[in-house]
């Protein structure tokens, strides 16, 4: 089965920057789309933003955690209050950009958010699997984790345990094949999430495009790949 004859989902990427860009030539046979934003001065035009197949995710990225205050956490509650299938994200940890202290106060705050709403969560981890982890046990009923640009096999298991899904984006083909199919073969079927974290992924040339040498590298093929995430997708959605 060819990639191009059904549709698929995308459980990352940031539509404001798309939307003009022309950066993504397949996003019209997107069946299911994770919208997330990086700062709190995105949010209202992401509320407004008009496609029917996102899913949207207000939060402060890590990069940009010094936004996070008791006003931001009051606006962002009143989002979730007023749009009852916002998820929160992009927010986490990143071990290479600032500090990690002043990132998990932030981030520990939206995960709060995120359990005392049901919603579901879009994690950025950067060199900080352990400390996410960490901060995901201290909040046990979050009804559902993406785990964004996944990469480390070391920790699919601690994760899945907490029930996270596991995305992957194109920046895995820079790797050989040997260690692309290590990493595949250790997500079991039922938590693969495939991304594009469009328009930032070097390498990006479409889904389609991406499942197919995706597949090739795992001995797969694209349609088996994309038709397993979108129903992953579905059922967190």
């Amino acid at each position: 089965m060819h990639a191009g004859a059904m549709g698929f989902a995308d459980a990352h990427l940031h539509p404001l920057e798309i939307a003009d860009s022309g950066a993504y030539p397949d996003l019209g046979e997107a069946e299911v789309l994770f919208g997330c934003v990086s700062s709190s001065s995105q949010w209202d035009a992401m509320s407004s933003f008009e496609d029917s197949r996102i899913r949207r995710f207000y939060g402060v990225h890590p990069w940009n955690a010094s936004e996070w205050s008791a006003d931001a956490c009051a606006r962002l509650e009143s989002i979730l209050e007023d749009d009852e299938r916002a998820g929160i994200g992009e927010i986490g940890l990143d071990s290479k950009h600032g500090t990690t202290e002043e990132q998990a106060e932030a981030f520990d705050a939206q995960l709060a958010l995120a359990e005392r709403f049901g919603r579901l969560v879009n994690i950025h981890c950067v060199g900080c699997e352990r400390e996410v982890l960490e901060h995901l046990e201290r909040h046990r009923r979050i009804p559902g984790i993406v785990i964004h640009s996944f990469s480390n096999e070391s920790y699919t298991v601690p994760f899945v345990r907490l029930g996270c899904h596991l995305s992957v984006n194109p920046r895995i083909l820079a790797r050989s094949e040997v260690r692309i199919r290590k990493l595949m073969d250790s997500i079991p079927g039922d938590r693969l999430l495939l991304e594009s974290d469009a328009p930032f992924t070097p390498r990006f040339t479409g889904m389609m495009d991406f499942a197919e040498r995706l597949a090739g590298a795992i001995g797969s093929d694209a349609g088996t790949l994309l038709g397993a995430a979108l129903d992953n997708a579905r059922s967190i959605s």
